[in-house]
């Protein structure tokens, strides 16, 4: 067991935090599969309008890896499969017609099937997708043995749930799941929680190599643990990562021979009405979910995702595909007079620029507001300030705005990845979009790698 403190980060203390009850469970009238939510895939249709569907049916596979299947959480007809430019996939619109209809696989004895055999199963199953590569932060290639698994149980993000408690009565399938992703590495599966866990499910996990962060968000962050733990050194250093709750799916998977089609997610906000838990369908569309629970319809911004690396969408839409938060807070849509000459009371500030910095709070309430324009970037040392990481994100971003690409080589563009850089652009003075270059240059980096 490894312990790491991390001296840099921000936790934000955002009004509309979820109380620890799961308060409801949520049945899709319709799910939105949504191919964009997965990077650097070229979707391919396995279906039609008007097609029946069950439980576990292909609905669309990636072309760059024909293995890589992509599944229907509910049976029912496909009711609508929206192009964009380019005749892109934008969504498919699956409607439930209730009759729970699966397609089903004979339950497997872990210690018994080949590693091939275990790769494949998890391919057709369509819970391959769970499973995640560093560098570029794609769907691994289950062509490819990884270095190493990585599994954060730490939670730091905004509203992220918590991990013990999202996993009550599925301790089995968690551990069955390290069980299987240790065939599928020739390393280590890394399970990294918090100096404070006490959860037996975590701390007697069997199988892993145990490692424990204190620290701030961005310390939950699994990029940053393995900054930590055994860093990324090239485009060919590969490692693997999923979610806590993508492990237990796994596990369940192996021991009954059915797509697990739910997952808890936190409904938060200052707009929600009763901040909580909730267990949802996969794909939900964010009106089922959000039913009831919004004080305000008209400004508001709903953020599929955290409020720092989220995405903003519409009831219309399904929440993405590895989210497990919706977060919803005020849209701002007026500029404040002289902001900036204010004594900003009610302003949230990390570098003390306002007199609410001196007033301690419980919790702030956020809107979408920017709080200024875009301008140059001026070296305050302010994104430094917020990332436990040996990087130099100012450099960095320089280099990839330059298409530098030996130079972003240099400065750890491998072992990046856009959330880890959320907080940054959250300080920033230039209200520069840090996350969205660090993208661009890893697209960058991969395309010419």
């Amino acid at each position: 067991m490894a312990d790491f403190n991390l001296k840099k980060g921000h936790n934000l203390k955002i009004a509309g935090e979820p109380a620890k009850v799961l308060s409801a469970t949520i049945s899709a009238d319709k799910v939105y599969l949504h191919p964009k939510d997965f990077t650097g895939i070229k979707p391919k249709l396995l279906v039609k309008q008007d097609d029946v569907v069950s439980v576990g049916s292909p609905i669309y596979f990636d072309k760059l890896n024909p293995d890589v299947k992509f599944v229907s959480p509910i049976s029912g007809v496909i009711t609508e499969i929206q192009f964009g430019e380019r005749r892109v996939i934008e969504r498919i619109v699956i409607k439930n017609d209730g009759s729970k209809t699966t397609l089903n696989v004979s339950p497997m004895n872990v210690n018994d099937v080949t590693l091939e055999e275990l790769k494949r199963v998890l391919s057709v199953s369509g819970l391959w997708p769970n499973i995640r590569q560093r560098p570029f932060s794609k769907i691994a290639n289950p062509n490819q043995i990884p270095r190493d698994i990585f599994i954060s149980v730490k939670a730091t993000a905004p509203f992220a749930p918590e991990s013990s408690f999202i996993l009550d009565g599925r301790e089995d399938y968690f551990q069955l799941g390290l069980d299987i992703l240790a065939k599928l590495t020739s390393g280590s599966v890394h399970l990294n929680m918090s100096d404070s866990e006490s959860s037996s499910i975590f701390t007697d996990a069997k199988n892993v190599t145990q490692n424990k962060f204190k620290g701030e968000h961005p310390a939950g962050n699994v990029g940053v643990q393995i900054h930590h733990i055994s860093p990324i050194t090239s485009s060919d250093d590969i490692v693997w990562y999923l979610s806590p709750q993508s492990v237990a799916d796994i596990g369940e998977f192996i021991s009954v021979g059915k797509y697990p089609t739910q997952k808890v997610i936190t409904v938060a906000g200052s707009l929600i009405s009763a901040p909580t838990y909730v267990k949802i369908t996969k794909g939900a569309s964010i009106d089922d979910i959000l039913k009831g629970r919004l004080s305000s319809k008209d400004k508001s911004r709903i953020i599929s995702g955290d409020v720092l690396s989220g995405e903003s969408r519409s009831l219309d839409q399904g929440i993405r595909f590895y989210d497990e938060t919706i977060s919803v807070i005020p849209e701002s849509t007026e500029r404040e007079f002289l902001g900036w000459a204010l004594p900003g009371f009610k302003k949230y500030s990390l570098s003390r620029t306002f007199l609410s910095a001196l007033v301690k709070k419980k919790s702030t309430t956020f809107d979408t507001s920017m709080n200024g324009s875009h301008r140059a970037i001026i070296s305050f040392g302010r994104w430094e300030s917020v990332l436990p990481m040996d990087i130099l994100p100012e450099f960095l971003v320089k280099s990839i705005l330059a298409n530098d690409i030996e130079e972003m080589e240099k400065l750890g563009i491998y072992e990046c990845a856009e959330e880890d850089f959320a907080l940054c652009a959250f300080v920033c003075q230039s209200k520069t979009d840090v996350s969205g270059i660090i993208r661009s240059g890893l697209q960058l980096a991969e395309k010419e790698g």
